[in-house]
């Protein structure tokens, strides 16, 4: 008699109780409020949410990022107060980094760019470096393309592929963990049969 307490005491212990469930619970409840927020916010891109324009830069220089050391370009064209950057994304994507790098680099290059449509008249001011910042979503010298339009699309449309994935799994992880604490509070509700 004594074990079969001892055995109902250490299952008792070993699953969580209603107070453990509560802050994994709410936090879940938040995430997929968010993701859902960015479900229903987000827009497809399409090739016509682009700008295209160019120019021969007077620097390109690879720098590296501040928080992973991860490389990305930084264009500027003369008398253009924006700074132009091709995001690490973009750069680690790129055909031939080098071949871009030199070709770019070269006097008298023309390089084409594609810009979020309104980006160049409401540029970023990342609060790091609070400098207009445009980043570039496509870019080719020349007649080459080193990273597409397309490429673009593309690797958004892969990224909204774990949203939606994401977006299913999270709620129903929370809902398991409502119905776990309301299982909890249910027992801890009923009478002691002392």
């Amino acid at each position: 008699m004594a074990k079969r307490r001892r055995r109902k005491k250490r299952k008792q212990k070993a699953e969580p109780s209603a107070r453990q469930l509560l802050a994994p619970f709410l936090i879940g409840v938040v995430f997929s409020c968010v993701m859902l927020y960015f479900l229903v916010t987000h827009r497809t891109l399409h090739e016509s949410d682009f700008e295209q324009f160019k120019g021969t830069p007077s620097s390109v220089t690879v720098l590296k990022s501040s928080n992973k050391g991860q490389p990305f370009v930084e264009i500027r064209l003369p008398e253009d107060p924006i700074r132009y950057r091709i995001p690490v994304e973009v750069y680690k994507d790129m055909s031939d980094t080098s071949g871009f790098l030199r070709a770019a680099q070269a006097p008298g290059a023309e390089l084409s760019f594609y810009v979020e449509r309104g980006a160049r008249q409401h540029p970023d001011k990342p609060a790091i470096d609070p400098k207009p910042t445009v980043f570039i979503d496509a870019v080719s010298v020349g007649s080459r393309e080193y990273y597409s339009l397309r490429q673009r699309i593309a690797w958004d449309e892969s990224n909204q592929l774990a949203l939606h994935i994401l977006i299913v799994v999270f709620p129903l992880l929370t809902a398991y963990m409502g119905w776990q604490l309301w299982l909890r509070r249910t027992e801890l509700d009923k009478p002691d049969p002392r």
